[in-house]
């Protein structure tokens, strides 16, 4: 790495927020076959578009779930096998804090999670506010010029992986829903968004 440049990632999700049942059914897919997100195959043997694809390996990825080599493949980590040997299907809340608590360290893979969630105040901003906030503490980090809309992109990403409320007509089998909304940790009222200060801590 050249000198005085920092690692980051800043989108890579195919603009897909983390979906019910993608983090059980990569890691039982990658325990059978570590080399199944570099074949052509994956999308009919995960059941998905060839974005979601994409977008499900960028999870695991930056859930710290798994840890890719050239010429291997994928290989679980740590709290991936601690998931599947106790919680496999990501129904327990301490399950999600786990994952979520990953998610907003990984400062390398996940930048503009790092950043919502470490360094932005946001109370009862519109999500324009919240991409300019973004915007700024993203390129004071890199030292780089942000595209507005890979910024929109990831905010808009956020936003639904968070904040996004269910009906009351509700489908638990709904694979449009992310199970991190049952955090609490974004409050969305009249298109602007708060998080929630009894529960977010640095």
């Amino acid at each position: 790495m050249a000198e005085g440049k920092v690692l980051s990632r800043i989108s890579g999700h195919e603009k897909f927020a983390l979906r019910e049942g993608w983090i059980s059914k990569g890691v039982l897919a990658i325990e059978n076959n570590p080399r199944i997100f570099l074949q052509s195959d994956a999308p009919e043997t995960l059941g998905v578009g060839s974005n979601m694809v994409k977008s499900m390996r960028y999870w695991l990825k930056a859930f710290d779930l798994i840890e890719e080599r050239a010429g291997i493949g994928a290989e679980l980590k740590p709290l991936a096998k601690c998931i599947k040997a106790h919680d496999f299907y990501c129904q327990d809340m301490f399950t999600l804090w786990l994952l979520h608590s990953h998610l907003v360290k990984n400062i390398n893979y996940a930048t503009s999670y790092y950043m919502l969630f470490n360094n932005l105040e946001v109370e009862d901003n519109t999500k324009e506010q919240v991409e300019r906030a973004l915007i700024y503490e993203l390129e004071k980090y890199t030292g780089a010029t942000i595209k507005e809309h890979t910024a929109k992109d990831d905010v808009t990403v956020v936003l639904q992986m968070y904040s996004k409320e269910r009906s009351e007509d509700y489908d638990p089998e709904d694979k449009n829903v992310s199970p991190l909304t049952s955090l609490g940790l974004l409050v969305q009222s009249k298109e602007k968004y708060t998080k929630n200060s009894r529960i977010c801590r640095n």
